[in-house]
């Protein structure tokens, strides 16, 4: 296993990964990633952290997802064994697309081969249009005025007016 392991780089690795995912194959996912894994899927405010914590959400989400949802690649990156770009989307049943399930992902893997961080961006459900570019005209010039230690995302989270007013102005839009 080890030394199949190390001839899979890049895109076999992360095929590999699809592929046991859509099998429900914890086992192999725990052979394809890093002990120090970060999975931050973007539906999530933190990533899942450790090997630990990646199996656990995925034996998470094998419990509450049905066997026959399966992610289909539609494009992939290749040629770089430690960086790979995945499009994708979900299928149900006998191949439904299901509904707002366009992504893409961005993996890394170490120097042994072995996943060590996803990036899941996930299609959102609401399609703001123009009224993001509304939001970002708006919102520009407060992030400047709040500089690069002010506009930290993880500062901005813990003052609640503050979010409580970016998501009324966003939603308002």
């Amino acid at each position: 296993q080890q030394q199949q392991q190390q001839q899979l780089q890049g895109k076999d690795v992360v095929m590999a990964f699809y592929e046991a995912y859509n099998k429900r194959d914890i086992a192999v996912i725990d052979q394809l990633i890093a002990d120090d894994v970060s999975y931050h899927d973007l539906v999530y405010e933190e990533p899942h952290e450790g090997r630990e914590g990646v199996l656990a959400w995925l034996r998470k989400v094998n419990k509450y997802a049905p066997d026959d949802l399966k992610f289909v690649i539609d494009d992939i990156t290749d040629g770089d064994p430690q960086k790979v770009g995945v499009m994708w989307h979900v299928e149900c049943g006998d191949g439904i697309e299901f509904p707002f399930s366009r992504g893409c992902s961005f993996i890394t893997l170490n120097e042994d081969g072995k996943i060590l961080t996803v990036r899941d961006v996930v299609e959102g459900a609401v399609k703001p249009g123009d009224s993001t570019l509304q939001l970002l005209g708006s919102l520009t010039p407060l992030i400047r005025a709040l500089g690069p230690r002010g506009a930290d995302p993880v500062r901005i989270k813990t003052l609640p007016i503050a979010s409580a007013a970016v998501w009324a102005l966003y939603v308002g839009m």
